[in-house]
């Protein structure tokens, strides 16, 4: 989009006694569609939260989360991107890669 300042994104917030047992966390940073938070307890559990765009292609506004997800596929020369169904895949790999990356370290 035309400005600088991006609107949006997701947030994880843990209080009592689960805060002792966050092991690492983080966020998608390239568009904030999410962030995450693995636990360890007597198992160890990751909590996604993400947002995921209503809007559907078309005219969005220029300020909505849709536009901003948009242009920047855009940049990367990706022809027609689909804000709505990307998350899905990007989820999809992001969670193969945590469970792949922690199985490898046990």
């Amino acid at each position: 989009t035309k400005s600088e300042i991006q609107r949006g994104g997701t947030a994880n917030t843990t209080v009592g006694r689960w805060v002792g047992q966050i092991m690492t966390k983080g966020s998608n940073k390239r568009l904030g569609q999410w962030t995450w938070q693995l636990f360890r307890s007597d198992t160890i559990l990751t909590t996604i939260t993400a947002y995921r765009v209503c809007q559907e292609k078309g005219n969005t506004g220029e300020l909505t989360a849709h536009a901003q997800q948009h242009a920047l596929p855009l940049l990367n020369k990706t022809k027609s991107p689909d804000p709505q169904n990307q998350i899905l895949k990007d989820l999809k790999q992001f969670i193969h890669q945590r469970h792949t990356g922690y199985k490898a370290r046990q």
